[in-house]
């Protein structure tokens, strides 16, 4: 019964009547928070009173979304309401950001985990990324790049470190790939602990540049944790659209990182995401429904595999 009644909860707005002619979302919320019948928790002193589980409303051309899952039937007029008809129930998440990416899933978050620690200075309740990725009423789309995308920017990073200290190209490339195959997400961790390089690692990974990096993957109005951005697949724009991210909070003109999907018949076929120093745009990693990859959405967020580490500059 419980749950049959969360469930139920879940799919009630309560206030108005809001029909699909009234869905008109525009960048960079590309879809209308709302808050459900759901109760999310009793009142305490890190929640605000009556704050109920968020159903996120958008529109791609005539077809309208409930989160990700699409509206079937729109508009069906009741005498106290109306009803739209979903093409899946909705399910309410259980878990909020960090309780995912601590978990570390499948060994999946592993090197995004270790830069949220390393930026927080250790692994600490009262860490800022931490304390914002487990507040329940905030509101963030987290882009977290694969283990390989992290790799693949360490090794980069190393190898320009390594030629800037004069030693040739290709030794400086085969070092830097030994190093990460070798130390892994230490070099994120804890550079200056590694043998011989630790001086000059912990001089690239930079508490910083951890700092700037996790800050730069996490859309959000900065300041306002109640009211950031939640973009499903299917809230991305058809042409590049810029959101916000936390780094907007030290860099108020930064344009921040650029949306894009492709629809087809059965729904969202491509999506991307394009950091602003980054030649290409980073793709985020799609899975059949249920998807382990992209739309995962939290009691706080959503999250968004992808296979690049955006970069801001």
């Amino acid at each position: 019964m419980g749950k049959l009644d969360t469930l139920l909860k879940y799919h009630l707005i309560g206030g108005e009547q809001l029909t699909t002619n009234r869905i008109n979302p525009v960048s960079p919320g590309l879809n209308l928070y709302l808050q459900s019948m759901l109760l999310l928790a009793p009142p305490s002193a890190t929640l605000p009173p009556g704050y109920r589980m968020p159903v996120f409303l958008g529109k791609q051309g005539t077809t309208v979304f409930a989160n990700n899952v699409p509206i079937t039937a729109p508009d069906i007029a009741a005498s106290n309401g109306v009803m739209h008809k979903t093409y899946v129930a909705l399910l309410p998440p259980d878990k909020v950001l960090w309780q995912t990416i601590a978990a570390n899933a499948g060994d999946e978050y592993t090197y995004f985990k270790a830069a949220v620690i390393r930026a927080d200075g250790g692994d600490q309740p009262e860490g800022t990324f931490q304390s914002a990725l487990r507040t329940p009423n905030a509101n963030f789309t987290a882009l977290i790049p694969t283990n390989a995308a992290f790799e693949q920017l360490l090794i980069g990073q190393i190898t320009l470190a390594l030629i800037g200290q004069g030693i040739q190209p290709a030794i400086a490339d085969a070092a830097a790939r030994g190093l990460v195959a070798t130390y892994g997400v230490t070099i994120i961790s804890d550079p200056a602990s590694i043998p011989g390089y630790g001086p000059a690692l912990a001089a690239v990974m930079t508490q910083q540049l951890a700092q700037g990096i996790v800050a730069y993957h996490l859309l959000a109005k900065p300041g306002a944790t109640t009211v950031g951005y939640r973009n499903f697949t299917v809230n991305f724009p058809t042409t590049d659209a810029f959101v916000p991210t936390l780094l907007n909070a030290s860099v108020a003109n930064h344009p921040g990182v650029a949306l894009k999907a492709t629809f087809g018949a059965s729904g969202v076929t491509a999506a991307t995401a394009k950091g602003f120093a980054n030649t290409t745009a980073s793709n985020v990693i799609l899975s059949a429904p249920p998807s382990t990859t992209n739309d995962l959405n939290h009691i706080n967020g959503v999250i968004h595999r992808i296979d690049q580490v955006l970069l801001p500059q």
